[in-house]
């Protein structure tokens, strides 16, 4: 795995070479981080536990539940203003060859597990997961808007059908790879992603179907958790968790989620909280529950430039 970290700094040091120096601190940090969840990654295979069941199994599994809730409040989290020059140049940017090598060579550590040690064989695989589960995460968000819904979200599809998806086409793939690619060819992250894409497409004809035959009640509840994610989406990150934490405690059958304490909320969402007080986190839920509008990021997330490239190219 060390080659695939060395890929990605230079990969990332390509696009914002001032950064350098940050980015080979980070890239450290990382590789002491990666090795934890590798171990912890390859206790699930063994056991037995597939990616989409170890990510909710937050007690015995915290590494894969961290990184999997952290990859989802990443695309929602809002950059700082001097990064925004940043993401307009990766925008503009044609495409990286080193980007490419990076996605292709995890591909390969994840196929072969004879050639590799075992836990960088796990851990490739959860980050292939990880990798396919952001394609669909952002493939559903983006056909959706406030007031707009698309047919995932406007017939009752979840976040965990996707992780669902996402771990069927892996585990098709890897097994595609093991026993028909010729020594010398690798399994491919595209090809994997439109595989699961499809199967998304698939997923969602079948939710029209059965939506179809549901009752009043139920469609409108799906239509108002439809209405209330889209919403979520379109505010800073900590104000959508607040927010979405309100209505578990309120509104339980809107979610189907269990309301959390402030204190298990930071835990779970460092990205959104860091070190943020508890009175704090108090005080913003108390401020968004006297507003009279639904109110939206000031700073543009990760998300707003994946939607403004892929809109873009459809234009």
């Amino acid at each position: 795995m060390d080659d695939l970290f060395q890929q990605f700094s230079t990969a990332l040091m390509t696009i914002a070479p001032e950064y350098s120096n940050d980015i080979l601190v980070g890239i450290r940090q990382l590789k002491v981080a990666s090795k934890r969840l590798a171990y912890e990654v390859l206790d699930a295979l063994s056991q037995g536990v597939n990616f989409s069941e170890a990510v909710v199994r937050e007690m015995e599994y915290p590494l894969m539940y961290r990184m999997h809730v952290g990859v989802t409040d990443l695309l929602q989290k809002s950059l700082p203003e001097e990064m925004e020059p940043l993401m307009h140049r990766f925008q503009e940017t044609p495409q990286i060859p080193v980007f490419e090598k990076l996605r292709e060579n995890l591909a390969q550590v994840a196929s072969f597990p004879q050639l590799y040690a075992e836990e960088d064989c796990a851990l490739a695989r959860f980050l292939l997961f990880q990798g396919i589960r952001l394609n669909l995460v952002a493939a559903t968000w983006i056909e959706s808007s406030p007031g707009k819904f698309g047919p995932f979200d406007r017939f009752g599809g979840s976040i965990k059908d996707l992780d669902r998806i996402a771990e069927e086409e892996l585990v098709i793939c890897i097994a595609m790879a093991e026993e028909n690619l010729p020594d010398g060819k690798t399994l491919s992250f595209n090809f994997v992603v439109a595989g699961a894409l499809q199967k998304l497409h698939q997923f969602k004809e079948v939710l029209c179907q059965q939506f179809s035959v549901l009752q009043e009640m139920i469609r409108d509840r799906i239509e108002l958790r439809a209405f209330l994610e889209t919403h979520l989406r379109e505010m800073d990150l900590k104000d959508a968790l607040l927010v979405r934490n309100y209505v578990r405690r309120h509104h339980p059958e809107i979610l189907g989620e269990q309301h959390v304490s402030f204190e298990i909320l930071q835990i779970r969402h460092p990205l959104a909280f860091g070190k943020s007080t508890q009175k704090a986190m108090r005080k913003a839920s108390s401020r968004l529950k006297k507003r009279t509008s639904i109110p939206t990021r000031k700073q543009p997330a990760l998300f707003d430039f994946i939607r403004e490239s892929v809109n873009g190219e459809e234009a």
